[in-house]
């Protein structure tokens, strides 16, 4: 990139050479002839002129310096010496070597942008397909493509030196005895941040980042700018490279940690329900311990469902009431706050208002199973058919995210029981329910009459 500004200097360099040698043959022929200066004057020495003055505008592209823009372009370079041969001849115009090489420096400037820092910078700002596009159309002028360009970059410091700046601190650096004073210019110029001094005591490199001291340095050993600021940019880019490995470890590790305690808390959950499985049973003493004080086990009546949840370890506890009558007038209430219908506004009785609760195999309370078993939730339904009809936005809203937070089994498990209703398979249900709930008859039998032989159940309602 920076190597371009060495160009531009020494196109600058070159076109203000070539303009003082036309002042000098054009002085010397009004030396020569001590006309007065008139039109007749300028039109004679036009004339007279006229070869050698295009022969001072032929050796300025015929043998260019390397550093020059079109150092190397052959083909520009003869296609230039035939147009100053037709305009010596007096067969072509000025105007069309101005055009063709106006036309080979625009695609000079599309080419230099591209290898430039600048072209990063404008990548960051607008993307790469955008920016690559206003370069590739050749159709554009070259004024609207560089004003899109610097729109895309951004605002340049103000105390940031201008091209004229730099130019002129660039010209004359080019002989052998002026290296180190060139790369104190080039390092000034392009590695010096003035409103910082990174390097306290050491005048020789105020304000130049530590990070790029031994570029000054290599700068003023005569070492070339394009090599410096590649080395530069390539230690950057390894840099980068590092902290996109380190960034890339440091999530993989996190994402192991993550794994580990979600395995280790399965596992937990896992070992203290194997762990209540194995014990004893202790439901007995816990169902004493329910009995108020002062009241007769005789006259103790408890809801059936917080014995079922209370022997799966889960739920509010068990409720219990001291008398029949408590019971009647007590427990509706109870069953409505803490065992409601999981469908909610959606249960079926809110809907169906001729449905049979108590005439069909769907009938009854039902308990949600893998909620019970895995998800420690005391989840319960009116009826099966309830249950069949809630199941897709029971197993979206509950099943699946908490499959998802234990990693304890795969996330579709259930996937081969789903009907599909639509074909884009946005709605569906099960045809058999009970592969999912527990019926209540069923549930107390196994959580709490199987641990409590001697229990006599007088209602599961």
């Amino acid at each position: 990139m920076v190597e371009s500004w060495a160009q531009l200097q020494r196109h600058r360099a070159g076109r203000l050479k070539t303009r003082d040698s036309v002042e000098t043959v054009q002085k010397a022929w009004a030396q020569a002839h001590e006309i007065k200066a008139d039109e007749r004057a300028d039109w004679a020495r036009y004339n007279d002129t006229y070869d050698e003055v295009v022969d001072v505008l032929r050796r300025r592209y015929k043998d260019p310096h390397t550093d020059e823009w079109f150092a190397g372009n052959a083909g520009f370079q003869e296609d230039l010496d035939s147009l100053f041969t037709k305009l010596k001849a007096r067969e072509a115009d000025l105007a069309e070597i101005e055009t063709r090489i106006t036309d080979e420096k625009e695609k000079w400037y599309r080419r230099a942008l591209r290898a430039s820092l600048l072209w990063g910078l404008a990548e960051r700002s607008i993307g790469r397909s955008a920016l690559t596009a206003i370069l590739d159309d050749s159709e554009k002028p070259w004024d609207d493509v560089s004003q899109a360009v610097r729109g895309a970059l951004p605002t340049v410091d103000e105390a940031a030196p201008t091209a004229d700046d730099v130019l002129a601190k660039l010209e004359g650096l080019g002989r052998e005895e002026d290296r180190e004073q060139r790369g104190e210019v080039l390092a000034e110029l392009f590695l010096r941040d003035a409103t910082k001094s990174n390097v306290d005591g050491d005048d020789h490199n105020h304000g130049i980042p530590a990070s790029c001291i031994p570029a000054a340095e290599a700068l003023r050993h005569g070492a070339a700018l394009d090599n410096v600021m590649a080395d530069l940019e390539a230690k950057r880019s390894e840099a980068a490279g590092r902290k996109s490995v380190a960034e890339k470890h440091r999530r993989k590790l996190a994402e192991l940690r993550r794994a580990q305690a979600a395995h280790l808390q399965a596992k937990s959950l896992k070992a203290q329900k194997r762990e209540r499985k194995q014990k004893a049973p202790q439901v007995e003493d816990a169902v004493y311990e329910s009995v108020p004080e002062g009241v007769s086990l005789e006259d103790v009546r408890a809801c059936a469902l917080c014995q079922v949840f209370a022997g799966l370890g889960v739920g509010k506890g068990r409720k219990v009431y001291e008398s029949g009558a408590d019971c009647e007038t007590q427990h509706e209430e109870h069953v409505r706050m803490d065992h409601s219908c999981a469908a909610g506004r959606e249960c079926v009785q809110l809907s169906d208002e001729d449905v049979d609760m108590m005439g069909s195999e769907n009938s009854g309370v039902v308990i949600c199973r893998e909620c019970a078993e895995d998800l420690d939730r005391a989840t319960t339904y009116c009826s099966g058919r309830c249950a069949r009809r809630d199941f897709q936005r029971h197993r979206e809203d509950v099943h699946v995210p908490g499959r998802r937070k234990l990693s304890k089994r795969e996330v579709e498990v259930d996937t081969k029981d789903l009907v599909f209703e639509d074909e884009e398979k946005t709605r569906y249900h099960v045809e058999d329910v009970s592969k999912y709930v527990w019926k209540l008859d069923a549930a107390l039998e196994r959580f709490f009459t199987s641990r409590n032989p001697n229990a006599q159940i007088l209602s599961t309602a």
